[in-house]
């Protein structure tokens, strides 16, 4: 029986609406590893597995036996899905069980884990237990508490004892194998899935760090994928159908739940179908509906299917296109430079970012072969995108060959320099001038490992003489965006991922200036360190995967 020692480390791709498992293989052909993916249904001999849950009286069920309950009344209302989009907020998002039982989006991924982990050990004929390691991805905009949360759900309810995240984006172009590219180019890389949006700019070629390649920005949406376009589907189909039912007709307020799966599968095989044949003009779509009781027939044609989803497929490229203008100054730079070499020297541009500077650009993920999206790619590009075969496993065949990579020691994983996902900073704080805000300190795509500090005046009434046993606190911040469907902006949201507070100030003298020094330490995506001295008292907030630890 093979023990963990001689265990591989398994490449995860933990997916909104589909997750996969893949190992490198062990035959190596024109010497090279090639990708094994994971079966995980026996009965459907397939290697996607679906990531839907439901908690029964005998346990917890995931990927298609979940899919399968929805089907019957009982347990149908109690099937859940899409938990990637809530990971982080336990305390905000519970999903009730048949049993009562409330479980969070933590416990549900950790399920999920557990189940690929389990697959692979008996496709791989392991011991059970014997995988104790893994490569996991995450949504390149998942922040620290997001990612805290996915490595909790891989230690506690997956049965790992060491994980690694890794950027769905970055993954997939290490599936591409981008990185073995020796000529210089500047590279887009947009994972669109059935969940999440995530958009990555790459440089690579020789001479690139130290092992190809250089990641210049990113950007997404978690909000976006190919739900989206089936959401669109199903509205569509049942409003036209019910133009003949009058206008006192009412739909039941959860008739569009993604339980009602009598209309939800039609309306995503009719998508399927579409994006597979070009030369399909028209599909039918029959449903159940369950409100009425009788079967609905309808039809769309390829037409109706643009313009009714024709507003996701904008976005996409709009994101795209604020990645590009977000792109640092001193990256710009660099970037031009290593392109044009010498040439650069007698350039002055410090323009954003342009369309015509990117050599190639990557479609990857389930929801990348619909066409719209491809088309307004190629209208702000000028060319045809590449959608590389397979696109909806290139994120799991990255994980797995960066899985090899820790196993071989050859440093891809550990030498990676990527960007920060947010702009972190604090807020709560009240300024000298009595106004409390936002302060950013590292700012969105900085460089990482970094670290900055910065020193602010505080209120006078924070703690001086007059209060001394005012505690001295501030919120933690990460600052992200979101983006609005139908208009193509977006809008700046924050999470505090903790706060720090400072008790027993000494007291200082009225007319005396007040400060606080703040020093934010990023030395991996997964690490954050958050100092703060006033008045010489010192307290440390340190985020690593998730937990606090504070140092006073």
């Amino acid at each position: 029986m093979i023990t963990s020692h001689d265990a591989p480390i398994l490449g995860i791709d933990l997916g909104t609406t589909t997750s996969l498992a893949c190992v490198l293989g062990d035959h190596p052909r024109d010497g090279q590893n090639y990708p094994t993916m994971i079966q995980t249904d026996n009965v459907l001999k397939t290697e996607i597995m679906p990531s839907l849950f439901c908690l029964t009286e005998d346990g917890p069920l995931v990927g298609n036996e979940a899919r399968e309950l929805l089907r019957n009344e009982r347990y149908r209302d109690y099937v859940v899905s899409n938990v990637k989009r809530s990971m982080g907020a336990d305390a905000a998002f519970t999903f009730e069980s048949i049993t009562g039982r409330l479980v969070t989006p933590t416990y549900i991924s950790g399920i999920y884990l557990k189940t690929l982990r389990e697959a692979a050990e008996k496709q791989l004929a392991l011991g059970s237990g014997a995988i104790t390691k893994a490569v996991v991805t995450v949504p390149a905009n998942f922040g620290h508490v997001e990612r805290g949360h996915t490595v909790k759900a891989a230690e506690e309810y997956g049965g790992f004892s060491e994980v690694h995240l890794l950027d769905e984006p970055i993954a997939a172009a290490i599936g591409l194998n981008l990185h073995r590219q020796r000529k210089r180019q500047l590279v887009l890389v947009l994972d669109l899935g059935g969940g999440t949006l995530d958009v990555t700019l790459l440089l690579i070629g020789k001479g690139v760090g130290k092992h190809g390649f250089r990641e210049m920005g990113r950007g997404g949406c978690a909000e976006l994928g190919g739900v989206n376009w089936d959401e669109e589907i199903a509205r569509f189909v049942v409003k036209t159908c019910d133009k003949t039912r009058g206008p006192d007709f009412r739909r039941d307020i959860n008739f569009f739940d993604y339980t009602n799966v009598d209309l939800y599968e039609p309306c995503e095989m009719a998508k399927h179908n579409l994006c597979r044949d070009q030369s399909l003009r028209k599909v039918n779509i029959t449903y159940r509906d369950k409100q009425l009781g009788e079967v609905v027939d309808c039809g769309m044609t390829r037409n109706e299917f643009r313009v009714y989803t024709i507003h996701w497929a904008k976005l996409c490229a709009a994101i795209c296109n604020w990645l590009l203008m977000d792109i640092h100054s001193e990256d710009r730079e660099y970037i031009r430079r290593y392109k044009r070499g010498w040439l650069q020297l007698f350039s002055r541009k410090t323009t954003p970012l342009s369309w015509r500077e990117i050599d190639r650009v990557f479609l990857v993920g389930g929801a990348s072969k619909i066409p719209a999206v491809k088309e307004h790619i190629a209208e702000y590009w000028g060319q045809e995108p590449t959608v590389p075969d397979r696109p909806q496993h290139q994120v799991a065949y990255g994980a797995a060959t960066c899985a090899a990579s820790l196993e071989s020691g050859d440093g891809l994983m550990s030498d990676m320099q990527l960007r920060s996902p947010h702009t972190t900073g604090y807020y709560g704080m009240a300024t000298s001038d009595g106004e409390s805000e936002f302060h950013p300190i590292i700012r969105r795509n900085k460089l990482i490992p970094t670290t900055a500090r910065i020193t602010c005046p505080i209120d006078a009434s924070n703690a001086k003489g007059t209060n001394p046993n005012k505690p001295f606190r501030v919120n933690i911040v990460e600052e992200q965006f979101e983006y609005i469907p139908f208009t193509n902006k977006r809008r700046k949201k924050r999470q505090i991922v903790e706060r720090l507070e400072i008790r027993d100030l000494p007291t200082v003298r009225q007319a005396q200036k007040d400060f606080a020094e703040f020093i934010v330490d990023y030395p991996s995506e997964r690490e954050l360190s958050f100092k703060a001295t006033v008045r010489g008292k010192v307290c440390e907030v340190k985020l690593n995967g998730g937990s606090a630890k504070r140092h006073t």
